[in-house]
């Protein structure tokens, strides 16, 4: 693994990656941090580059500090309300139990 899991996987597609253990176990494996962008609701607005950019823009720092810090990878979940930070190793365990 990378040391501090420093490379990472930007998504939008978090519904996807949560239904699908076999992808956090691959992140683990090659120790890829991912940060997923959490849209609106799809069926009533449609987000552009300017409001991903808006998303991720205030936490930047925040997640390049805590992936310089990190020894393993990590997930972070970015939505209006803020970000969610998780240890890949815990997201596997709860999806394979």
């Amino acid at each position: 693994m990378p040391p501090g899991g420093r490379d990472g996987t930007l998504t939008l597609n978090y519904k996807e990656f949560a239904r699908h253990l076999v992808y956090y176990q691959a992140l683990m494996a090659a120790g890829v941090s991912l940060v997923v962008l959490r849209q609106p609701n799809p069926n009533t607005y449609t987000p552009d580059v300017d409001y991903q950019v808006a998303l991720v823009e205030p936490h930047l720092r925040n997640i390049v500090r805590r992936l310089e810090r990190a020894d393993e990878p990590l997930s972070f979940v970015i939505n209006k309300s803020g970000v969610r930070i998780n240890r890949l190793q815990d997201l596997i365990a709860r999806f394979s139990t």
